[in-house]
């Protein structure tokens, strides 16, 4: 993750963040667009390393409620009711807008990559309307791939068009399979069940490369186990050509049948040993591949 975000994001975070804490009435037009300002964020940043430090710490303790409880709270905001009292063992309040404020102003000024990751995490399960927009900001102005993709996620699973559109870029030419795998996790949380069709005809596509192929097969899993079986013994026992057997979603399957003890798919899988045995390839290859599909049926066959 890179340690420095571009000063026009912290700049436009702490416009934003103003103009929600503090609604203004439309601007006189002007003959020339606004500049943005390059100033350091207002009062709410600590003056130093031992209020920092102070802040993140008081802030955090609140935070760690359960994603749950703060959703509550927000929804009963929302609806004009009190929330349900905290567990006495728990935080006795929830992070209030000011305080989730500076704690993204405090994000930008934060060196260390493990202090802002875990700034970051605590940021993406609060729900407050503030974030989406520092989410928002960081979708478009931030210089690391990688943090870009992220911002895309948290807005997805916010619901947010932007970041839904971001991914489903990232699905369909991504540039490493960090992003496609980032896709597929965050897609598969936002739209459900019905995501599955888009899956496997990806998954299907000759065009779709190993790496993708295993990263769909464990969201086909993730959406609809008992369907995914099912397909997963279909590709079993379509395996008729040894000589292009793909053997790393033979594995995937394998591990799935494992996993959920699967036992319907043993005949399938037995079937194939034989097959493999039987084929005119390469003697160690044929040695190799019929030891790796035997594990499988010995793995499957010795769970309870």
């Amino acid at each position: 993750m890179a340690d420095d975000v571009p000063k026009d994001a912290k700049s436009l975070v702490s416009s934003i963040m103003g103009d929600i804490a503090t609604p203004a009435n439309p601007p006189e037009p002007q003959s020339e667009p606004p500049t943005i300002s390059q100033s350091e964020p207002g009062a709410a940043l600590p003056q130093s390393a031992t209020e920092a430090k102070a802040l993140v710490s008081s802030v955090l303790s609140k935070l760690g409620m359960t994603q749950a409880d703060a959703a509550a709270q927000v929804e009963a905001a929302a609806a004009d009711e009190s929330p349900a009292a905290p567990d006495s063992d728990g935080p006795d309040e929830a992070i209030n807008e000011e305080e989730t404020e500076a704690l993204i102003d405090l994000y930008f000024d934060l060196e260390e990559p493990d202090e802002r990751d875990a700034l970051l995490e605590q940021l993406i399960a609060n729900p407050l309307p503030v974030v989406t927009e520092f989410f928002k900001v960081m979708l478009h102005e931030d210089e690391d791939d990688y943090m870009r993709a992220l911002a895309a996620a948290a807005l997805a699973r916010r619901h947010v068009p932007e970041g839904i559109e971001a991914l489903e870029a990232d699905l369909e030419d991504p540039d490493e399979p960090f992003f496609f795998e980032n896709a597929v996790k965050a897609l598969c949380e936002v739209r459900g069940v019905n995501f599955y069709e888009t899956l496997h005809a990806m998954w299907i596509d000759a065009d779709c490369d190993g790496d993708r192929r295993r990263e769909v097969m464990l969201g086909m899993e993730s959406l609809d186990l008992d369907r995914a079986l099912r397909d997963f013994v279909g590709l079993v026992e379509a395996t008729t050509d040894i000589d292009t057997m793909l053997d790393d979603q033979i594995e995937v399957a394998m591990m799935a049948f494992v996993r959920h003890d699967y036992k319907e798919a043993l005949p399938a899988l037995r079937s194939l040993h034989q097959r493999v045995l039987a084929a005119p390839i390469d003697p160690e290859e044929r040695q190799e591949l019929g030891e790796f599909i035997a594990e499988g049926v010995t793995l499957l066959d010795s769970t309870a």
